[in-house]
């Protein structure tokens, strides 16, 4: 019961998981054991002063050069020089920020509801969809900014994945199908895509499968098992400081009035995405293996998120199923009431099923470790890739033409978001990437004496899987460093 008190104080509402309530947390009643430590603080005061100092957002964009040359002081993002690569549209849906969008393609049907269907003619087999179109369809953006439901479809071909066109929902007409050879349309339909996979990712992908989830494990774990339980020795390492990060963003960030509403599409979009992701999230979600099965990509030879990700999980469960057999037996797991009353509670706020065997416990710590490194895939490379307007727009501000030849230099040029929308938004994502541990590392699991060196192993296979990693890289035409563990944090604290 003391465990339960902890957090007692702490929690405003009863209502936590991914029903997200933004006003729920006092942060001088945090306990001093989910602080930021000492070393976080200066990076973190410093980011939070800076991203209240408004930006004049009116100015608009007169050339591309123009657009390169405003990051002083800070580094360009590296898609200043790939943006209008076709390449490096299709690589994002497999390496980028957001790479959980993409599936295959099973067959013609699985194209039924797309209008563009009957114009492409390609093999069913190497086709692959980004399809933005069940989370937005319903969204009112603010006036002047224009967020239509969309989707994207490519191919594998002999030169990596590709894309074969865009189609973009419209308001008062059928939708506009554009392709790679539509010039400065095909630029405005990676806008719009852009901007929707932007928000989505900021408010879904990121925020609330990630942040959101790391919240309810933390709260979940104090409030019933007690520090002297070996499974929150375990845990803390890769829980801490998740609540006073959420803490400081969600009122700068996510209430009414931050930083999505001021410069993304705002209006009712956020609020939308928040219901649709709550629905779509799933157990299988948070459980790799399971969630790339579901997706259809076996057929691809190079998935840099798949295949990087995994050398990752399978270290964690390696470590994971050598401390649960020290402590545990199947008696012994039947027999722990702090742990079976985590479970319900769990159970309750995710939808998580009742687990009742040693495997499925290894399975759900697994998942909860690898929390911070499925929040370090989609969040390490945003400024790079969603820093620069031309790549992904934090907002679009043109409505979506009737004719791909309605679209000129001008257009596209007038289409991109304000400057200070931009720079706020550039200042925000390098701030995010920031990194103030390292995986594995400072972890200190209760341990009887004599037990194997659990963390010893773990490191030997970070280590392995650096080098994998970094070898798979010099062979690729976009080298992916989300995954390698030294740039991974223990915990989701950025």
């Amino acid at each position: 019961m003391r465990a339960r008190a902890e957090f007692d104080l702490v929690r405003i509402t009863g209502k936590y998981g991914l029903d997200v309530d933004w006003d729920h947390w006092t942060l001088r009643k945090l306990p001093l054991s989910e602080r930021y430590t000492a070393s976080m603080w200066p990076a973190k005061m410093l980011l939070l002063a800076a991203l209240k100092v408004p930006l004049d957002g009116r100015r608009q964009w007169w050339t591309v050069d123009q657009a390169r040359s405003m990051y002083a002081p800070l580094r360009p993002p590296s898609s200043t020089q790939t943006w209008d690569d076709d390449g490096w549209f299709a690589a994002l849906r497999l390496q980028g920020p957001n790479p959980l969008p993409l599936r295959g393609v099973v067959d013609a049907a699985g194209l039924e509801a797309l209008a563009l269907w009957a114009t492409v003619g390609e093999d069913p087999a190497r086709l692959y969809v980004a399809d933005h179109r069940p989370p937005l369809r319903g969204c009112t953006p603010s006036p002047g900014r224009f967020l239509p439901p969309c989707v994207a479809l490519f191919e594998d071909t002999e030169d990596g994945l590709m894309p074969l066109l865009i189609e973009l929902d419209r308001e008062d007409g059928p939708p506009l199908v554009v392709r790679p050879g539509d010039g400065d349309a095909w630029r405005l339909a990676r806008l719009y895509f852009g901007a929707a996979d932007m928000l989505i990712h900021e408010v879904v992908s990121h925020y609330q499968w990630t942040h959101v989830l790391a919240e309810t494990f933390a709260i979940v774990t104090a409030r019933n098992l007690p520090w002297q339980h070996p499974l929150r020795g375990l845990l803390a390492p890769h829980l801490r400081s998740t609540l006073h990060q959420n803490s400081n963003a969600a009122p700068i960030l996510v209430a009414d009035g931050g930083l999505f509403d001021r410069c993304f599409a705002g209006g009712d979009c956020k609020h939308r995405l928040l219901e649709w992701g709550a629905r779509e999230w799933s157990y299988d979600r948070m459980i790799l293996p399971r969630a790339l099965a579901s997706r259809g990509l076996e057929e691809l030879a190079d998935v840099p998120y798949r295949d990087d990700a995994m050398l990752l999980w399978n270290a964690l469960e390696a470590y994971v199923r050598g401390f649960v057999g020290i402590w545990y037996d199947q008696e012994r797991l039947e027999a722990d009431q702090e742990l079976r009353s985590w479970i319900q509670e769990l159970s309750d706020a995710l939808r998580i099923p009742r687990l009742r065997t040693m495997e499925e416990l290894i399975e759900l710590l697994t998942g909860i470790l690898f929390n911070p490194v499925a929040h370090n895939l989609v969040n390490a490379l945003q400024f790079d890739v969603f820093g620069f307007p031309l790549g992904s727009p934090v907002a679009v501000h043109v409505p979506v033409p009737e004719r791909v030849e309605d679209v000129d230099r001008d257009m596209l040029l007038r289409a991109l978001p304000r400057t200070g929308d931009t720079l706020q938004a550039a200042r925000a994502t390098y701030g995010f990437t920031l990194q103030y541990d390292r995986l594995g590392h400072e972890l200190r699991p209760p341990m009887p004496p004599d037990s194997p060196d659990l963390v010893g192993a773990l490191h030997e296979a970070l280590r392995a899987a650096e080098e994998t990693i970094v070898s798979r890289n010099l062979e690729r035409r976009f080298p992916y460093t989300a995954a390698l563990p030294s740039r991974v944090s223990n915990t989701v604290d950025a």
